[in-house]
């Protein structure tokens, strides 16, 4: 019987600020940009500034409007959060999330959403990123339940299969209709 349902936040609550901020400025192997500049801050290894300050160097755009675009690009994805809010009745909600956690709370705290969240589990906190099993394995202690009894969703075909490496259940991410399908049939 699954007792938590853990969501990913950038790319299932809110937009990756990362992939829609390159995609807008046409910036090719957004991966690799990822990797070289912003691994190091998901990891808690580099502050967000740096992150900035690097994006500012390899495209020549101030890092002002860098942090204004990406402010822009922070929408909450309302019918996730009502997917979430119904989901609470019944479940513990987790989140996991590869991000600063400044950045995570300065966005959870703005939009009023902490609420809907037993728990919270920030890379850059815990010093590992998804899709290594200590990610999942600190959710789930957090929330006090075993990997069979939780079910994750991510936007990420890799954090996907290493939550289900583990032993948990996990949704590849698309849209809300096709999640809600996910969840109907499994719980």
């Amino acid at each position: 019987m699954t007792e938590a349902i853990i969501f990913d936040f950038f790319g299932v609550i809110c937009p990756d600020l990362h992939e829609v901020w390159t995609r807008k400025h046409h910036i090719k192997n957004t991966s690799a940009l990822y990797e070289e500049i912003g691994k190091n801050v998901d990891l808690g290894l580099a502050p967000e500034d740096d992150y900035i300050r690097s994006l500012s160097i390899k495209t020549g755009i101030p890092s002002g409007l860098i942090r204004k675009e990406l402010d822009e690009e922070i929408v909450i994805n309302k019918e996730i959060i009502n997917i979430i809010r119904e989901l609470r009745k019944k479940y513990k909600i987790g989140l996991l999330s590869d991000a600063s956690a400044s950045l995570l709370d300065r966005v959870l705290k703005e939009n009023h959403i902490r609420e809907y969240f037993d728990s919270l589990a920030v890379s850059s906190e815990i010093g590992y990123t998804k899709p290594d099993p200590e990610n999942y394995w600190f959710i789930l202690n957090t929330l006090r339940v075993k990997p069979e009894k939780a079910v994750f969703i991510d936007d990420s075909p890799s954090n996907v299969r290493g939550a289900e490496n583990i032993g948990m259940k996990a949704f590849l991410y698309k849209d809300e209709a096709s999640l809600r399908k996910q969840l109907a049939a499994f719980l």
